[in-house]
């Protein structure tokens, strides 16, 4: 026995760390494999020719967008196709020096993830994107840039993309 006694406590702290690492590395891939903030997760902006492309679409689907306040609305026009999600958010609110940005939302959950500035063009403001269908459903949220701190700051329009009921 003496000659085991100085190889068990370095194989009793090898073997606690190697169980910390093991857990750690298990709730790690656990959380990140899915949602908004997994690493294979794109959300690609749209060309303009991607754009007016989307606009000849006769088959998009159309979302209102919810108001918080008076002087906001906005709509978000959305195709489902080859398990692609192409979606425009066309939104009227009120010029000012500040920019609006788009957020995109998991339903059940706070976790949210920038998908792009809204521009100002002759309709007002629009803004493009494309992400996996795989992620739906989804809220987008409108924001006001310069107000982005706490729950729900800054949020001027909301609206959810449904999952199709094809890929359910």
């Amino acid at each position: 026995m003496k000659k085991l006694s100085p190889y068990i406590f370095p194989a009793i702290v090898l073997g606690l760390v190697f169980l910390l690492v093991f857990r750690w590395y298990t709730m790690r891939t656990d959380r990140v494999e899915s949602g908004l903030l997994s690493e294979g997760v794109i959300i690609e902006n749209l060309s303009e020719d991607e754009v007016q492309a989307l606009d000849s679409v006769a088959d998009f689907q159309a979302a209102e967008m919810v108001s918080t306040s008076e002087d906001a609305t906005g709509t978000v026009k959305y195709e489902v196709k080859d398990d692609k999600v192409t979606f425009t958010v066309s939104a009227v609110l009120p010029e000012e020096e500040t920019e609006y940005q788009v957020w995109l939302q998991e339903v059940d959950s706070e976790t949210t993830r920038h998908a792009f500035d809204l521009e100002m063009k002759k309709g007002g403001y629009i803004g493009s994107a494309a992400f996996s269908a795989d992620l739906l459903p989804l809220k987008v949220v409108v924001r006001n840039g310069a107000n982005l701190t706490g729950d729900g700051a800054g949020v001027l329009l909301e609206t959810t993309i449904e999952a199709p009921e094809a890929m359910e």
